[in-house]
C-alpha cells in the first residue's frame, strides 16, 4: 500500500485509510484557520505539527476548535506584539488626535472621539469633510490632516479609517515624527500592520486587549488611563 511522507521537519508513515483521510481533512481545516508565520516552515508542516500535538476536538456546535498554534499566534507577547505596557505608554502622551472622527453619532469615528472628550483628554478630531463635531452640546473644530496639528511628536493618534486610508495617513504620520498610534479593529490589514510595526515606537493593534476583536479604545482605554495615572 502507498506510503505518505510529509516533508521535514516531521516524518510520519501511515497507510491510506479512512482514519488518515479524516486526519487530512482536519489538517486542511486547520490550515484555513491558522495564520502562518513568514518563515521557512511550510504551512502543511505547521498544520501537521499542530494536529499531531493537539488532535482536533470539536465544539458542541460541530465546528473544530482552534489548535494550539492559532492560540499561540493570537496571544503572542513577543516584542512585536502590543501589550499592557504598550497601552500604558500610549496613554502617557499629553494629547491625542482621532483620524476618521465622524459627525455621525452611530459611527465608531464619533464614539471614539466622544470617549476622549468624556474622559477629559485633549483631543483633536481629524475630518476634512466637516468643520466641527458636536459632543454633548459643544462643537469641537476639526482639522483636515495630521499636518495641521501642533506638537505632533507629543500626540498619540487613534485611527478609525479603512486600511488603504490608514496606510496613507501612517506615511504622513511618519514624516511628522508621530510616535504612538492606536489602530482600531478593521482599520488595518497585514500590510498596514507591518508598516506600523516597522515605523512607530508605540503601536496598539491586532490581537490582545480585553475584547474579542483585539485592542479597542472603548474596551481598553480606561485600563490604559489607570495604568498611566490619569484615572
Amino acid at each position: 500500500m502507498p506510503i505518505l511522507r510529509p516533508t521535514a521537519p516531521f516524518e510520519l508513515r501511515t497507510t491510506y485509510s479512512c482514519h488518515w483521510r479524516q486526519t487530512l481533512s482536519s489538517i486542511r481545516l486547520r490550515m484555513l484557520c491558522c495564520p502562518v508565520a513568514r518563515n521557512n516552515v511550510s504551512p502543511l508542516n505547521l498544520a501537521l505539527e499542530d494536529h499531531l500535538k493537539n488532535p482536533v476536538s470539536h465544539h458542541p456546535s460541530g465546528l473544530p476548535r482552534a489548535g494550539a498554534f492559532h492560540r499561540r499566534y493570537m496571544n503572542s507577547t513577543s516584542a512585536m506584539a502590543s501589550t499592557e505596557a504598550t497601552l500604558r505608554t500610549f496613554f502617557q502622551f499629553p494629547k491625542y488626535a482621532v483620524v476618521g472622527a465622524s459627525t455621525n453619532t452611530a459611527k465608531y469615528g464619533y464614539k471614539i472621539f466622544r470617549w476622549y472628550i468624556t474622559h477629559g483628554l485633549p483631543v483633536t478630531p481629524i475630518n476634512p469633510g466637516a468643520q466641527a463635531i458636536n459632543v454633548e452640546g459643544t462643537d469641537y473644530p476639526t482639522v483636515g490632516a495630521l499636518s495641521d496639528l501642533q506638537g505632533t511628536e507629543e500626540t498619540g493618534v487613534s485611527f478609525i479609517t479603512p486600511p488603504h486610508i490608514t496606510l496613507k495617513t501612517l506615511e504622513e504620520a511618519k514624516r511628522l515624527g508621530i510616535q504612538a498610534i492606536f489602530l482600531q479593529p478593521g482599520t488595518f490589514d497585514d500590510d498596514v500592520l507591518a508598516y506600523a510595526r516597522a515605523n512607530f515606537r508605540t503601536v496598539l493593534a491586532g490581537g490582545g486587549g480585553a475584547g474579542s476583536e483585539g485592542w479597542c479604545v472603548l474596551v481598553d482605554g480606561e485600563r490604559g488611563l489607570a495604568a498611566a495615572g490619569k484615572l
